[in-house]
């Protein structure tokens, strides 16, 4: 989930799954922001209008937990936890995620160049994360008499540094994106040469499929 400000609208939206649910008032808007990364958008360069599925309800629930002996005392913590109802427009509930006020909560995966519903990825493609220690994706590309593989260019645009791994075909290949990162925003771009292109079968320009990925939040 993430916090969606669009600037045209000057509105407030939570986009889950690819779809866009409206915030009705700003006491929701503060604790949608306290638990999720926040992107304004510009609907000028927007390519497509967003799917606007329904409306956000945002409530917060506070717990305390003993923590402990602590000198011959127990230690009351409070934990506050921000649950978000997804519905549709006429109220009919769609989703519900429990989120917890901490900036662990924050961390996302965001594909700037979406992969394609088969799992391939553009030759150029970008992502952005946010407060993640460690990502890893697995990366594969078919069999091909003319080519054993390629080499994959990782461009870290945050940090300014740049990683190249040799992608072998037929094989899921490890790709090691991040490790060690910080705990604020961080864009990679992602570059290899194409597949041939074959216009009968497939027209698109693509570069490897993306398998699965694993990550350790910051």
């Amino acid at each position: 989930m993430k916090l969606k400000f669009l600037l045209q609208k000057n509105a407030w939206f939570i986009e889950h799954e690819r779809a866009w649910y409206c915030i009705r008032d700003e006491a929701q808007m503060c604790l949608a922001a306290s638990v999720m990364p926040l992107s304004v958008v510009d609907q000028s360069i927007v390519q497509s209008e967003p799917h606007l599925a329904g409306v956000a309800s945002l409530v917060i629930e506070v717990s305390r937990s003993e923590r402990g002996f602590l000198r011959k005392e127990y230690v009351e913590e409070e934990t506050g936890v921000v649950r978000v109802i997804l519905s549709e427009p006429d109220g009919a509930p769609i989703s519900e995620q429990r989120m917890t006020l901490d900036a662990r909560a924050l961390f996302s995966i965001e594909w700037l160049t979406h992969p394609f519903d088969d799992g391939w990825l553009a030759p150029d493609a970008s992502l952005a994360l946010d407060y993640i220690q460690n990502l890893e994706l697995g990366a594969f590309l078919p069999a091909s008499p003319s080519s054993t593989g390629k080499m994959l260019t990782i461009r870290n645009e945050t940090e300014g540094t740049t990683s190249e791994i040799w992608l072998e075909r037929d094989k899921n290949n490890v790709v090691p994106l991040i490790s060690g990162g910080r705990r604020g925003r961080v864009v990679l771009k992602l570059e290899c040469e194409p597949e041939p292109v074959d216009e009968a079968r497939d027209p698109r320009s693509l570069g490897f499929v993306l398998i699965d990925q694993s990550l350790q939040a910051a």
